[in-house]
């Protein structure tokens, strides 16, 4: 719990929140995750390969909560139209980098180029674009095809 006197910021709070969440899920996932393999008495990586379920799981309860939140996610969040809407242009920024970069590979740099004579362009800059984080994808797109 916190016990600070000061009012916390809303980046504090949402820091917080996000780290008690993550304290749960590892904290049922542990527990669960050792009570499924005291029960099942496997004692070998053999017995572990037979099992019906996974052993490595949430409890029930957690795992319905989970789901419950999920589906809640993707209605009213995932679908979003604002959010589909800035998927949509991330896409189309990925595309028009996809084929920037298949007509300036060097922009890849070195290492790129080598990987790409021995597997092939497109699966390079597909690696390529796939290893971005938005920010980096966002940076290069402005300046080598917006300029």
């Amino acid at each position: 719990q916190m016990r600070s006197k000061r009012r916390l910021t809303e980046g504090e709070r949402n820091r917080y929140t996000i780290r008690c969440i993550v304290n749960r899920e590892v904290e049922d996932l542990v527990y669960a995750s050792a009570q499924a393999i005291q029960e099942s008495r496997v004692q070998t990586v053999s017995d572990v390969r037979k099992q019906r379920y996974p052993l490595i799981r949430y409890s029930e309860g957690l795992r319905k909560s989970n789901r419950e939140l999920r589906k809640f996610l993707y209605k009213h969040f995932y679908h979003h139209p604002v959010v589909a809407e800035v998927n949509r242009k991330a896409c189309d920024m990925l595309e028009e980098m996809f084929h920037f970069l298949l007509k300036n590979p060097g922009k890849m740099g070195p290492k790129a180029l080598h990987r790409a004579k021995e597997q092939g362009l497109e699966r390079t800059v597909s690696d390529f674009l796939s290893g971005m984080t938005d920010r980096y994808l966002a940076q290069n797109y402005h300046a080598w095809i917006e300029k």
